[in-house]
């Protein structure tokens, strides 16, 4: 699958939990926007391209508060 910047990714393990990333301007980095407890949400993630990724479908819900 080809990368581009802003696309929105995911990845599934064997257990059906995922990880979805939004693609960087660096295409081989991801910003993790979701994941099953696998990795936290806001990590940037290297070479995204060695995991079999496929394109994300669906909805992603990004809630922000002031502190």
């Amino acid at each position: 699958m080809k990368l581009e910047q802003g696309k929105i990714v995911k990845w599934e393990n064997s257990s059906k939990q995922e990880i979805i990333w939004m693609v960087c301007d660096d295409t081989t980095k991801g910003v993790v926007i979701h994941s099953d407890n696998l990795i936290s949400v806001g990590t940037i993630t290297d070479n995204i391209e060695i995991y079999d990724v496929k394109p994300f479908i669906g909805a992603v819900n990004i809630s922000s508060a002031g502190s």
